[in-house]
């Protein structure tokens, strides 16, 4: 089998944070074209190869979770492969690289909820600053709880 070099074209490559720390897993999202008859994507980290994920028919989006240390700050990027006749393997151009920085101290969950204001209460209710919201049911709070005015 002969692999011929970067001529398909690039996948793109997302992440799923902004704000990493040493202990975090964080997930990057590899994205290809959906013509390309593919048989694996794989996650570089300046430039080396470090997963590979099967292609799956009418797949066209890698999920490569990822868990962080010390050393894992560095250009990441993905690309894809696919067969054509007489079983040669074309390769893709890498996408572009999404620059991992890593915070060195491990974060406490009170500290990142400070980092990540995504969510809100007002009213018995979760408000987001996303996409999507998510309502608490109202539920009446029993008889004798301190939170119905009794003391």
């Amino acid at each position: 089998m002969f692999v011929f070099p970067g001529d398909l074209p690039a996948p793109s490559l997302f992440l799923d944070k902004s704000l990493i720390y040493v202990g975090d897993t964080v997930l990057y999202w590899c994205l290809t074209p959906s013509n390309s008859p593919m048989i694996f994507a794989f996650l570089c980290k300046d430039g080396k190869e470090m997963a590979r994920k099967p292609a799956v028919p009418g797949k066209f989006s890698f999920d490569f979770p990822y868990h962080v240390t010390g050393q894992s700050s560095g250009n990441f990027s993905c690309g894809y492969q696919h067969k054509v006749l007489h079983n040669q393997v074309w390769s893709s151009h890498l996408s572009i690289a999404r620059y991992l920085h890593v915070t060195g101290e491990e974060a406490s969950i009170s500290r990142r909820i400070t980092m990540f204001p995504l969510f809100g209460i007002r009213n018995e209710q979760i408000f987001c600053l996303v996409a999507y919201c998510v309502n608490i049911p109202e539920t009446p709070a029993p008889e004798s709880s301190p939170f119905n005015g009794d003391t």
